[in-house]
């Protein structure tokens, strides 16, 4: 693709950007066209070639003899690009140490603007200490040569990482973990009043133990500069932002390096880029669209907490990115923790605007107006009427998977064998029960993405499959209706965990509150009479059990609930009629928990037992 040479320039320093552009095309391989490159300037077109041919006679060859830098002993060539080579090379005066020396080649060193490039690169990234950051060692500029010496990394790329895996699966808690130190170190950039405009999987290398490093600051520039002439575009295709493709560097801010690194994230995640087209131009339409498919369509054992969180760092919309690289990287934190992240995907009606401004090129002007406005008109009804009960829905089948019967099963065996809860915990949890449970509630947040007590109450479920970690539960707050959000996790983190009295505690003091901040709760109510049967509190058990049948009244294991609380109870004619009704239900356990009920229900009756 053809940079648009700003006409404002004169002959001179077209020729200079010129000169830039016929080093970085011979250095990618491709063939510069003289012709393409003077465009509407044809009096320019035997200098171009005379530029063209004195960058393919400074081009280094294979076989050429390594560089003599002073100071240095160059030992082999470690790759190169359009802004020079890179060299192991032996420090002499500091014990030989290895180092990475970085040459700029003499022919790129005719052009001025390459010079100030390369200086720039030199001197941004030793203004910065950051240990996710490569260092900088060493400056050399004499006799024409222009070098830098940087740490060694005795180890590979991103990019190479990722190429080893592709066919296979890749590391979620790894490309989480790069990710967090790569932002963090382009906070640092950013705080320096820097942008680094070229973060991609190659510009981030692995020590041996794993520990990212964010290198090449090859296009690095100040964040108020302008030293890329407008129209001139500068980068890696791919992992550019739409703002930067178009070559706008006014419009330049953090946010763009926020979205390199969100496709980067993407691409290690799902092993291929997000906009995969052959032709450039295809691909600068999808990323100026947004048309990017949800990641986990490549990558479905991706978390969908990463999903929202990639998706967000790459938002065409720079105002829907996060601000900073440091949040993307406190919401990846979030992630590893198991904490509710902050980030939410997109709404139906931020979903329905993007289609529409995808589509918008196919629609005539009216027709697209009335197409738009109707879209707009039934996605909104849609949103009203509809999706609070496809969310209700969603939340009463993850709620019910908590309930499982084998939940009641394993809280009587530990409740008559005195079992730790750590132990049962460890061997008894019911993961397809969790599983199923977790399903649910990320169905439900994609109807209701800004839902924080669905989020926090997923958080809470997820943590409970790892019960070393920590709770994902903040200090409790003082508002009321807050605290009883907070009281609320904290007694479902230890239902699930087994933890009888703190369950029954937490969920004592919630109900307390409940009745000042909100309706009936049925889960609470199922879970808190649930608890009391075990604890052989059926008085307690009875109302509780009553209160979770009204809520969920066609689940046939919590209808024979009630009526063994109503067995203990000594109200038999209300056991009989829940009996009745809960074998015309379906969702009844499978340990014969309606066959035990009826026959303590005969045996208080003082009939015997069925044959």
């Amino acid at each position: 693709m053809q940079p648009v040479m700003p006409p404002e320039l004169d002959d001179e320093a077209l020729l200079d950007l010129l000169f830039d552009r016929i080093v970085d095309l011979l250095e990618d391989g491709a063939s510069p066209c003289a012709a393409e490159l003077a465009g509407d300037r044809p009096h320019l077109l035997h200098r171009v070639e005379e530029l063209i041919r004195l960058a393919q006679q400074v081009k280094p060859e294979a076989g050429q003899p390594l560089p003599q830098i002073p100071g240095y002993t160059v030992l082999r060539e470690l790759g190169r690009g359009g802004m020079g080579a890179v060299y192991l090379a032996r420090q002499e005066r500091l014990g030989g140490r290895p180092v990475a020396l970085k040459l700029l080649p003499a022919g790129v060193a005719l052009s001025s603007k390459a010079r100030q490039r390369f200086r720039d690169e030199a001197h941004a990234i030793a203004r910065l200490s950051h240990p996710n950051i490569v260092a900088v060692h060493d400056v050399v500029s004499a006799d024409g040569l222009h070098a830098y010496a940087m740490e060694w990394v005795d180890g590979q790329s991103l990019a190479d990482w990722i190429s080893e895996r592709c066919g296979g699966h890749t590391d979620v808690v790894f490309v989480c973990r790069v990710g967090v130190a790569v932002a963090r170190a382009l906070h640092a950039v950013h705080a320096a009043g820097l942008l680094h405009r070229d973060v991609k999987p190659s510009n981030i290398l692995l020590r041996r133990d794993g520990t990212p490093l964010l290198s090449d600051f090859g296009l690095v520039r100040e964040a108020d500069a302008t030293l890329t002439h407008a129209g001139h575009f500068a980068g890696t295709m791919a992992y550019s932002s739409p703002e930067q493709l178009r070559g706008q560097p006014e419009n330049l801010d953090s946010r763009s390096d926020v979205y390199a690194l969100g496709v980067t994230l993407y691409h290690a995640l799902a092993l291929r880029l997000p906009f995969a087209a052959q032709r450039p131009e295809v691909v600068v339409q999808q990323i100026e669209g947004g048309a990017a498919p949800p990641l986990r369509t490549f990558a479905p054992r991706v978390p969908v907490d990463l999903q929202t969180i990639v998706a967000k760092a790459m938002d065409q919309d720079p105002a829907r990115r996060y601000d900073t690289a440091a949040e993307l990287a406190d919401d990846l934190e979030r992630l590893l923790s198991l904490q509710p992240i902050k980030a939410r995907p997109a709404g139906l009606m931020t979903r329905a605007i993007k289609l529409a401004r995808r589509k918008r090129g196919a629609l005539a002007a009216g027709a697209a107006g009335a197409t738009l406005t109707g879209a707009v008109l039934v996605a909104l009804g849609v949103y009203v009427f509809l999706v609070p009960r496809w969310v209700e829905w969603h939340l009463t089948k993850a709620r019910l998977a908590l309930l499982h019967p084998d939940q009641a099963s394993t809280l009587h065996w530990s409740h008559f064998a005195e079992t730790p809860t750590w132990a049962l915990s460890a061997t008894f949890l019911n993961q397809s029960a969790i599983d199923g449970a977790l399903a649910h509630y990320d169905a439900a947040l994609r109807w209701s993405p800004f839902d924080d007590d669905i989020r926090a109450e997923r958080a809470i479920v997820r943590s409970a499959s790892a019960p070393g970690q920590a709770s994902p539960i903040a200090d409790s707050p003082q508002d009321s209706i807050v605290r009883a959000s907070h009281v609320r996790l904290a007694g479902l983190r230890a239902f699930l965990l087994w933890d009888t009295d703190a369950a029954i505690e937490s969920w004592s003091r919630y109900e307390s509150l409940q009745d000042q901040v909100r309706e009936p709760d049925p889960f609470v109510a199922a879970a808190l009479g649930l608890l009391y049967l075990v604890e052989e509190h059926p008085a307690r058990a009875y109302p509780r059990l009553r209160d979770a049948v009204q809520g969920f009244p066609e689940v046939g294991f919590l209808t024979v609930y009630l009526a063994d609380a109503a067995v203990q109870c000594n109200d038999l004619s209300e056991a009989h009629r829940n009996l009745d009704r809960a074998r015309a239900l379906p969702g009844l356990d499978g340990h014969r928990g309606l066959e035990r009920v009826e026959a303590d229900l005969l045996a208080a009756e003082g009939r015997p037992e069925r044959g």
